[in-house]
């Protein structure tokens, strides 16, 4: 099968969260597809009228527009799209996300990855109300007519999956998730450190919206019967946590240095468990690395969070409200639990073997494509097969 890859990153970039989740998903996708053709990373020039009038809405209403996905530009993705497709056409076409591409529509079969629908994030990571309805309207309805005609809709988890189905009324055989993978430069060690130290693992890019506060709180509390207990933070943090004894910052740490990468490595063999307490979230990728090394995570049961973790068996899930003395319970329970924890970190390790790595993930959409594919076949006579509208 020849498939043609289509995103807006470089192949190459995989700095964290979403690029090097598309790094990490392109390079799996490499081994296994025989015919892989990579056409990106896909440009389209800024809309300047459209950045204007987004300012002014603001100041005159409040509400902006959302600029950056503009009809204008959308049609130049579009266009780029057509003036880079390989000739003979491919088999089919996979768009690594959503946004820019609800203008796009190939001639051949194609289908999309994505760990939510475009309208659905912004409600899940930003106050949509911030956006003028029109305009939330306007995207929904394109967004609607692009997923109708795919072949098959790829998610990170049944969360996002079920969002597409319900929110823009698709068949669920057509929505397929298929799990997302962890962002390393390099495999994993196969044995799992252990003894761990006594400490807590917290990885954020937005320390408030994945529970940096309340992650605080609660180490504070358990200190009360851990008072060696500590907190190592990487990614971003507020000066509070500078301030705090058993804080320690890490800043963001690259990981495709060596240097990087075996600090990074350091941290996840040595922590006795990861926090996350995200007020919202889909699925984390800070999950699928920690597994990687067997590290097991106390985490809010929000988005597709528990998809990921089974609860008592590969890690411990808390309600989305929990206080800091609940989660202190929690932290303690497991730290002072040293068999029940590894137990846990051996289970979150073949969690990550089996299905939260990006081999998994290449290898299910590829399986799933080619039924598809051969499905649209038997269906639509050959020289007039399409994409389903």
């Amino acid at each position: 099968m020849h498939l043609a890859w289509i995103s807006t990153f470089a192949m190459d970039e995989c700095r964290g969260g979403w690029p090097a989740a598309h790094h990490g998903l392109f390079q799996a996708m490499q081994h296994n597809v025989p015919r892989l053709t990579a056409i990106g990373p896909l440009t389209a020039p800024v809309d300047a009228w459209a950045k204007w009038r987004s300012r002014l809405a603001a100041a005159c209403t409040g509400r902006r527009r959302l600029w950056p996905y503009s009809d204008r530009r959308l049609d130049a993705f579009a266009a780029a799209y057509q003036s880079r497709i390989p000739q003979p056409p491919p088999d089919a076409v996979l768009f690594f996300g959503v946004a820019e591409f609800l203008r796009t529509t190939p001639q051949v079969p194609f289908a999309c990855y994505t760990d939510s629908a475009f309208v659905p994030f912004l409600e899940t990571y930003h106050a949509h109300r911030h956006y003028a309805v029109a305009e939330l309207r306007r995207l929904k309805e394109l967004e609607s007519a692009w997923l109708r005609r795919q072949l098959r809709v790829f998610t990170s988890s049944s969360f996002a999956a079920q969002q597409i189905v319900t929110r823009y009324s698709l068949s669920p055989e057509r929505v397929v998730p298929v799990g997302i993978g962890a962002n390393l430069s390099a495999a994993p060690p196969t044995a799992i450190a252990s003894p761990r130290r006594r400490s807590v693992l917290f990885v954020s890019t937005d320390f408030a919206r994945k529970g940096g506060p309340l992650a605080l709180a609660a180490v504070r509390l358990a200190r009360v019967q851990l008072p060696d207990l500590t907190l190592d933070v990487i990614g971003d943090y507020p000066a509070q946590a500078v301030r705090q004894p058993f804080v320690r910052t890490h800043g963001w740490i690259d990981k495709n240095t060596p240097e990087g990468l075996a600090r990074f490595e350091s941290l996840l063999q040595q922590s006795g468990v990861l926090l996350l307490l995200s007020r919202t979230d889909l699925t984390p990728t800070a999950l699928c690395e920690a597994f990687a090394y067997g590290l097991p995570a106390i985490a809010s049961a929000v988005g597709g969070i528990p998809e990921m973790i089974v609860d008592g068996e590969s890690g411990w899930l808390v309600p989305s409200g929990a206080t800091a003395p609940q989660i202190a319970e929690r932290l303690v329970a497991a730290l002072t639990n040293p068999a029940r924890r590894d137990a846990c970190g051996h289970q979150a390790r073949r969690a990550y073997e089996t299905r939260w790595n990006w081999n998994s993930v290449a290898h299910a959409i590829i399986t799933e494509l080619k039924t598809a594919i051969v499905g649209a076949s038997i269906a639509t006579p050959a020289n007039t097969m399409a994409a389903p509208s």
